[in-house]
């Protein structure tokens, strides 16, 4: 009797084939079907932008409330730019501002903020709960990274002073800004300024 799969290497290749174009046929329409609702980020190639020259000192400054000051901007590979600022003096404070135009990261910041995509322990097409809050700045959706609060069930969980991100996506840019003992309206502010620039 002869063995079944011996000859039977040609329709082996082409089942995986197949099911590797239909994996990549179904991945082109979840990213076509999350970056075609109004207000999803623009999938064009953006231009190079460097974050201190979109986010200028007195800019940032007026936007914070304090006087802040950029230090080590820089363009880095992956297609981003980051800007540390710092506040002058006794006031505290710390902004990161980076900026990408790489469109796989793009892509992957729609994905991950639709709502459509589920991460490991959810069913396939159930939405996995956000790990997020959601707010709008200057009309365009931003999203502030929840980090657990601490308590006696957590009790490493980071301080009142802890850092805390923010993203948003606007014309094909991805910006998020990292601050440490600024509030959510002096940071959403800077966002603001970050967002009317690009």
């Amino acid at each position: 009797m002869a063995d079944p799969l011996v000859g039977n290497t040609d329709r082996m290749v082409s089942r995986r084939s197949a099911v590797l174009c239909m994996s990549a046929i179904s991945l082109g329409s979840v990213v076509s079907s999350c970056s075609s609702p109004a207000g999803a980020p623009s999938l064009h190639a953006a231009s190079s932008r460097s974050a201190c020259l979109v986010l200028p000192d007195q800019v940032a400054s007026s936007a914070l409330g304090v006087t802040v000051h950029s230090h080590e901007c820089q363009t880095e590979s992956g297609d981003q730019s980051t800007g540390l600022y710092t506040a002058d003096g006794a006031v505290p404070g710390m902004l990161l501002v980076n900026i990408s135009w790489n469109t796989k990261l793009v892509t992957t910041f729609a994905l991950a903020h639709s709502g459509q995509v589920p991460t490991n322990g959810y069913p396939t097409g159930v939405p996995a709960p956000p790990a997020y809050d959601t707010v709008q700045v200057s009309g365009v959706p931003a999203y502030w990274q929840v980090v657990p609060a601490p308590g006696p069930t957590n009790p490493t969980a980071p301080s009142s002073d802890a850092s805390q991100t923010i993203g948003a996506s606007k014309s094909g840019y991805v910006v998020q800004l990292t601050s440490q003992s600024f509030s959510r309206s002096q940071v959403e502010h800077a966002l603001s300024a970050v967002l009317a620039r690009l």
